[in-house]
């Protein structure tokens, strides 16, 4: 059993460690073992507040209670938050880094006429211009994610590359448009797939445009485009915005006949394997494995400068079509 004494010389000591009034929770943390708990104390003395009274120890000590703050002691805590950040907080700023001695920024809006806006006036402080202060961190966002990677970031790769305290990509888009003019303001080069779309001659694009071609069997969409092109080759908006659309596009590379309405879009603009060529390839996978192949087993088996999976899958429909008009399956 603790004497009363023992247990207000205990809370002394952590108002000691802590320079204000403790909570309970608080008390709990910096109590020894020895020393009482919070709830005993507060039940020995009917409450916290109580007991607090009773060890001499002012419960409503300013440094706990932001509503017991002076004006001035408020302003101070927000000059003193703006030193920390560079410049004039933000709400948001504010209430993430006060302390707990410090008011929220809801009584400081209060205390001040209702508007934080009023509060960073009479703290003496420059109106905030939250504009600029976005710029500034995009511009430096954009600079860190090119420093690592050494080179100006594509939105993909900046999406990719940022952490969490980093503007968001769709924030970098609000405020600047296209995604060359921040990278500009940034002090960086146009990245090759820059929106603007001259940074690839239509040769260029052209040559692109048959490499998807020849990778997929056919002539792709749009939705392909996007998810099968490779890092180096323009994204589908520099496309459209230097052709007008999709199937403009197809149509300046060389390839006339695209149907833009197709269901599956699978126009082949050139015959460019026969028939004979596409069975001697099935027949070199089925050697390899000893049976008729598997789509899988063809895809990765089939020998460089073969017909593609698709290639196959277009000419005959089917899988096993195509196995059973070269005679690989059993019977035939």
């Amino acid at each position: 059993m603790h004497s009363d004494e023992e247990i207000f010389a205990s809370l002394r000591r952590v108002v000691a460690i802590l320079g204000r009034r403790p909570l309970r929770r608080e008390y709990d943390k910096h109590r020894y073992d020895s020393e009482p708990i919070a709830n005993s104390i507060a039940r020995r003395f009917g409450g916290w507040k109580e007991a607090l009274i009773a060890a001499g120890i002012n419960p409503k000590d300013p440094g706990q209670n932001p509503n017991f703050l002076t004006d001035g002691e408020i302003l101070e805590h927000l000059r003193e938050i703006a030193r920390v950040v560079g410049h004039t907080p933000s709400v948001a700023e504010y209430n993430a880094l006060r302390r707990p001695h410090m008011a929220c920024s809801t009584t400081v809006s209060e205390r001040f006429g209702g508007r934080w806006e009023y509060a960073i006036e009479a703290a003496g402080l420059p109106e905030r211009n939250s504009n600029k202060i976005e710029c500034e961190r995009i511009i430096k966002a954009l600079q860190e994610i090119a420093r690592k990677l050494g080179h100006s970031p594509t939105k993909s790769e900046y999406k990719a590359n940022r952490i969490k305290d980093m503007p968001s990509e769709k924030a970098i888009s609000r405020n600047f448009d296209p995604w060359a003019d921040a990278l500009k303001a940034a002090g960086l080069k146009p990245c090759k797939c820059s929106h603007s779309g001259h940074r690839y001659s239509d040769e260029e694009v052209a040559k692109c445009l048959r490499v998807m071609v020849e990778k997929l069997g056919h002539t792709p969409s749009l939705k392909e485009y996007v998810k099968y092109h490779e890092p180096d080759m323009p994204n589908d908006k520099t496309l459209r915005i230097r052709y007008g659309s999709w199937p403009l596009a197809l149509k300046a590379a060389g390839f006339e006949d695209y149907d833009a309405k197709s269901k599956d879009h699978r126009v082949v603009f050139e015959e460019k394997y026969s028939d004979e060529e596409i069975r001697e390839a099935l027949v070199a996978v089925a050697d390899k494995v000893g049976h008729a192949p598997s789509r899988n087993e063809y895809k990765r088996l089939c020998p460089g400068g073969s017909p593609s999976l698709s290639t196959v899958l277009y000419r005959y429909k089917t899988w096993m079509e195509a196995l059973k008009q070269n005679g690989l399956l059993d019977g035939e």
